[in-house]
């Protein structure tokens, strides 16, 4: 038996992870593959039972889950977004359209299912949510321009306690007692109010512990996730489900607050919200019991329909009345966004149980639930990233680059880029002189590297090359651009060569930060050298790269940049340095070529020498392909 529950575990991991990873290369929301792949190792195949492997403790593991997922969530929200257009939208959202929704979809079910008033009130009050879980992967896909991608997110993340409290509430109120003022005090309001101080008062105690250096580095991401579910327990003790309203709390508290740093925190987070959301919608997934789902299937469609059709429009359109500074584009665009995510699951499979233990079981909450998240799974997965380009509020794409260094190759390479149309910024810490150049078309950066983040510099910035040749500013550099634009959109020339840095202990670590850029000959030493010797960077047509030049950058016909190893392709053009008698280039076409998707990894790489006194000879470009990252 523990070698089968070893068995399901692997499974769900795998699943889990592995899904996401695929949903990720092939550019689809995750959930569609996670909700797939759980109903077939569960129901289909019966690979993995989730009672089996949890037994009791099935929905109690979900429910903490669930709780760390929104208090991850809640770090994302910062009240400053809300400010202007955003704001009203959001409370609206998160209340008058909850209370639209619950009620809303309560109707329509009634009238499919022709279930008792009460359980239709549940079902409503179940796919209430939103959540993280569906509606962060979904806008990273779409890339909505604000205040709608404000919007979406905020009201994802805050409806989900509100639900998941809604829900409980139609229990206790329409299952086990009567419909009393007290029952609404009780079942509403005191859960919100006990989660919010559990959670704002454990949010305290880290700040505070933080403030006077009490927790050791190492142990400051235990301890956060230590009172993070403390204050579930807490306010779970106190009144059940308020561990929602704890944790989102504790998250948005930290996310606010300006005493101490919390990136370390948002860093850990990353990893174990894939792990939890994969893990919990295979799980969730798995215990679904098929024959009641096919069974429901053709009037849960029917219930889909109703609210993307009806319900999900109208409620937007009452809850952004008023609102002038919403087109109507924009508007459009909230009506086409909201899918329900692991929440509703995994409240819908609790309160399931509970009408069971009640005596007063429905085979139409949990199956029905579950063909509504997947129906709204496939349709807004699929249809939010075209929908966001046909209403015109898909946020225009970055096709900008970055260069770190102050070499004059460096320059001359932002120049011409610049010169190409790719909006360019050169940072050359410590370069006064630079700043004085009125000849150069670049935006000149000279002070610290850390604070390009926060000055705004890589705002439409698509990749970037560090090639400062000072290993602490490569790795100052490397350090917020990655967590920035994504290490597969940033590249570094080391200091020295490949082979002198990895002679050295410990030398190379720095060098494997990120992918490097052009050819392997292609060095500081080799450019420095070429632009000593009189050589000069320009652009040619791929078909034209003189002998001997260096390849810095591909101009794709698409706009896209390039630094990678990676062949010339047929209407590429090439940013090169080659020698001074070069025939003098023709005025670069700027406007309307550079109009496609924004950089990303790709470049015409050449072989050639290693000589460090002379430009090395390079292969005519094309010759010898390359594998290079892809974002």
């Amino acid at each position: 038996m523990d070698s089968e529950i070893v068995r399901q575990i692997g499974v769900v991991v795998v699943l889990g992870v592995g899904l996401q990873w695929l949903a990720a290369s092939l550019r689809m929301p995750s959930i569609v593959l996670l909700l797939a792949g759980g109903l077939l190792v569960g129901p289909g195949l019966g690979w993995v039972h989730p009672t089996e492997i949890f037994g009791d403790a099935l929905f109690p593991v979900v429910s903490l889950a669930v709780a760390l997922l929104l208090f991850f969530g809640g770090m994302e929200l910062r009240l400053a977004d809300l400010r202007g257009e955003a704001r009203r939208p959001v409370l609206r959202l998160v209340t008058l359209g909850a209370v639209a929704t619950w009620l809303g979809i309560a109707l329509a079910a009634h009238l499919l299912f022709h279930e008792p008033v009460r359980v239709s009130l549940l079902l409503g009050a179940v796919l209430v949510v939103s959540g993280p879980t569906v509606v962060g992967p979904l806008l990273r896909l779409a890339q909505p321009a604000d205040p709608d991608a404000t919007i979406l997110r905020w009201e994802g993340i805050v409806i989900d306690p509100i639900g998941a409290t809604l829900g409980l509430f139609c229990v206790n109120a329409f299952f086990v007692d009567s419909l009393t003022p007290h029952e609404v005090w009780d079942g509403i309001a005191a859960p919100a109010v006990a989660g919010v101080a559990a959670g704002v008062a454990a949010a305290a105690v880290l700040v505070a512990a933080l403030r006077r250096l009490a927790v050791p580095d190492q142990l400051e991401v235990a301890v956060a996730v230590m009172l993070v579910v403390a204050a579930y327990v807490a306010a779970e003790v106190v009144r059940p489900e308020a561990g929602l309203f704890a944790t989102t709390a504790a998250g948005l508290a930290l996310a606010n607050q300006h005493v101490v740093p919390v990136r370390q925190l948002r860093a850990f987070g990353e990893p174990v919200v894939a792990l939890l959301i994969g893990g919990l919608f295979i799980v969730l997934a798995a215990g679904v019991d098929a024959e009641p789902l096919i069974d429901h299937l053709p009037a849960a469609l029917g219930l889909a329909l109703v609210v993307v059709v009806l319900l999900r429009p109208a409620v937007v359109a009452l809850c952004t009345a008023g609102s002038p500074d919403l087109s109507l584009r924009q508007r459009a665009y909230l009506a086409c966004l909201a899918p329900k995510g692991i929440v509703a699951a995994a409240t819908a499979s609790l309160y399931g149980l509970r009408l069971r233990q009640l005596d007063q079981p429905s085979d139409v909450l949990v199956p029905v639930a579950f063909a509504v998240i997947i129906a709204l799974a496939v349709v807004y997965g699929l249809g939010s990233v075209p929908a966001a380009r046909w209403l015109g509020v898909a946020r225009a794409r970055p096709r900008g680059a970055l260069l770190v260094g102050g070499q004059p190759w460096t320059v001359a390479l932002a120049t011409e880029l610049a010169h190409q149309g790719v909006p360019t910024v050169l940072v050359a810490r410590g370069r006064t002189d630079l700043e004085d150049r009125h000849d150069l078309p670049v935006e000149v950066h000279t002070g610290l590297v850390r604070e390009l983040g926060a000055d705004g510099a890589l705002d439409g910035v698509a990749g970037a090359v560090v090639a400062s040749r000072d290993d602490e500013t490569d790795l100052v550099a490397l350090t917020v651009l990655i967590e920035r634009l994504g290490r597969r959109h940033v590249w570094l020339l080391p200091g020295e060569s490949p082979a002198a840095v990895a002679s050295h202990e410990g030398g190379d670590r720095i060098a494997t930060w990120a992918p490097r850029p052009f050819a392997p000959a292609v060095t500081h030493d080799a450019l420095d050298a070429a632009l000593a010797a009189g050589h000069r960077v320009r652009t040619v047509d791929g078909d034209d790269v003189p002998p001997g030049a260096l390849v810095l950058a591909r101009l794709a016909p698409n706009g896209r940049w390039a630094v990678g190893v990676r062949p010339l392709r047929p209407g590429d053009r090439a940013v090169v340095v080659e020698p001074a008698v070069a025939p003098s280039r023709a005025e670069p076409s700027v406007e309307g070529e550079l109009e496609g998707d924004h950089g990303q990894p790709g470049g015409a790489g050449h072989d050639g020498g290693d000589d460090p006194g002379q430009a090395p000879h390079l292969r005519p470009a094309g010759r010898e392909p390359a594998q290079e990252a892809e974002p």
